[in-house]
């Protein structure tokens, strides 16, 4: 079934032409009260419309909001690649499809960008070296995108219906109304 559903996606990739893959990520830090574990989102977009999406609780207590921030950059930046990479195993875009990343998060950016390494982040910096190596290597671009532009927000933070539609645009509808991320 999976097999058949992937082969209609790719089908519909081959027909239509410059097709952009885009995500938009964001974390929310130490919001669970019991284990002051933070939750990381993100959606990840093929020419405008959500392909993918996901929500979870991180493995580990970040230590900060750019901890918790650049820790669900990587989990996005693992879903992103595996995608982009799909599209490349089977050469149907017919051209190179760099990626772009969005995060509300400028320090996660930063670090992401800078190899600049401290007290605070040399730990960050070994765990999750990989997702900066692809980023060096041109792998995928990251951007920064106002927080009341990223469609992520909705899995780190409440919000209400109308606020949800108003600021984030159509492209959530079709989330909401096909049920539980995947």
């Amino acid at each position: 079934v999976h097999v058949k559903c992937l082969k209609q996606v790719l089908q519909y990739v081959i027909n239509t032409e410059h097709l952009s893959l885009f995500l938009h990520v964001d974390a929310s830090w130490a919001t669970d009260l019991d284990s002051c574990k933070s939750f990381g989102g993100h959606i990840l977009y093929l020419g405008g419309a959500p392909l993918s999406w996901s929500c979870k609780k991180q493995g580990s207590v970040a230590g900060s909001t750019m901890e918790s921030e650049y820790i669900a950059l990587v989990h996005a930046v693992k879903e992103i690649y595996w995608m982009s990479s799909l599209f490349e195993y089977y050469d149907l875009l017919g051209y190179v499809n760099v990626p772009t990343v969005f995060s509300d998060s400028m320090s996660s950016i930063q670090f992401m960008r800078n190899d600049l390494e401290n007290t605070k982040t040399k730990h960050m910096r070994i765990k999750y070296c990989m997702a900066r190596d692809w980023f060096i290597k041109g792998y995928f671009v990251i951007e920064k995108i106002p927080t009341s532009h990223n469609t992520a927000d909705i899995f780190t933070k409440w919000l209400p219906y109308r606020s949800i539609m108003e600021s984030k645009g159509d492209s959530l509808a079709v989330m909401i109304e096909s049920g539980a991320p995947h």
